[in-house]
């Protein structure tokens, strides 16, 4: 990979710089309304990983979101000015029949629409449909054969080669149309499947993605020691070595720092720019936090919860040492050393 694209893309922290009133909103605590939602349609799922960090709610809570609130959050995003909503889980979002629907009033209100998805409902929606209509897709695959893919998927069969098919149909229809590209697949490394990194890495090339996504899964306490370890030894270079002009391989290990080294900033800082609506119509501070919700979406509108007493509690209450990894690492950085201290001297351009 290239300096610049190491710099410069769709996985660099460093774009919450094009928002420095956002930005500097944050560093005063105060509660800008969110640049982007990430919304759980539900919490049912097709695979049934055993490293997932919803596995524990979707037991204990099965449920869908109400078509009602699904729309709502779609329309609240694009009155509040949100840049993009990210479909995901939770669960599996194409499970929910209402997302078809959703994605197309988001794109009809000038949204940007993510999506990240299992793949495994894709033909069921159709994967045409998918290419058309989603800007941003990131299909999980975590492995290159059918029998780890089952494995690390908790599946009682293999599925990948059905995954593999809506891929294919995605990319021809792109291709075919002339659509812009922004589509991956993502490999989450646990130690059952790190033998299958680089296949993965060649399969997704010669799928014609646009990137592979590699990074560690979120595994607390010894599992979380020797998934660190594992890492650790990985070849970067290796892997950066099948980058090509139109495919990009992104090894991130970006949201451990913090968990893997010390942090460097005071507080949660970064929390307001996302918006994250469960299932359940609960509110939670990140997608990593599934403890610390706030409001109710089926009784109270949207700026009722967002600059409620309740959430500025939830976020006060945010323990960093309690966050073993965080998706936000960069914003949080920039908030306290850009914006607060002030380290790269602003007025010295």
């Amino acid at each position: 990979m290239d300096d610049i694209t190491a710099r410069y893309n769709r996985f660099s922290g460093l774009k919450c710089l094009l928002y420095p009133d956002t930005l500097r909103a944050l560093a005063a605590q105060e509660m800008p309304f969110p640049l982007i939602w990430h919304i759980y349609p539900t919490n049912g799922c097709t695979h049934h990983c055993p490293w997932c960090i919803m596995a524990e709610e979707q037991k204990l809570n099965p449920t869908s979101l109400p078509r009602e609130l699904y729309e709502r959050a779609i329309r609240d995003a694009a009155r509040t000015r949100a840049l993009t909503v990210h479909l995901s889980g939770g669960g599996e979002p194409l499970l929910h029949q209402w997302t078809p629907h959703a994605i197309l009033l988001a794109k009809s209100l000038h949204l940007k629409v993510a999506m990240s998805t299992n793949g495994s409902p894709m033909t069921i929606v159709g994967p045409e449909f998918i290419a058309r209509h989603v800007d941003y897709l990131r299909v999980s695959l975590n492995a290159a054969s059918p029998i780890t893919h089952a494995h690390v998927s908790g599946l009682d069969r293999p599925d990948l080669d059905n995954i593999i098919s809506a891929i294919v149909r995605i990319v021809d229809e792109r291709n075919a149309r002339g659509i812009p590209h922004d589509i991956g697949v993502g490999f989450v490394i646990v130690k059952e499947n790190v033998h299958e990194i680089v296949p993965a890495i060649e399969l997704a090339r010669d799928l014609g993605v646009d990137f592979i996504h590699i990074r560690p899964a979120y595994l607390p306490a010894e599992d979380g020691e020797e998934l660190r370890e594992i890492c650790l030894g990985l070849d970067r270079e290796l892997f950066e070595s099948y980058c090509t002009p139109t495919f990009t391989v992104h090894f991130r290990v970006d949201k451990f720092r913090g968990y893997w080294t010390p942090r460097t900033y005071s507080r949660c800082w970064a929390s307001p720019i996302h918006a994250v609506l469960k299932a359940t119509g609960e509110f939670i501070v990140c997608q990593d936090r599934l403890d610390l919700t706030f409001g109710d979406y089926a009784t109270q509108s949207f700026e009722e919860i967002w600059h409620s007493q309740e959430h500025r509690r939830v976020l006060d209450s945010i323990d960093l040492d309690t966050c073993p990894r965080c998706v936000s690492n960069t914003i949080n950085e920039v908030v306290q050393h850009v914006i607060i201290e002030d380290r790269m001297r602003s007025a010295l351009i």
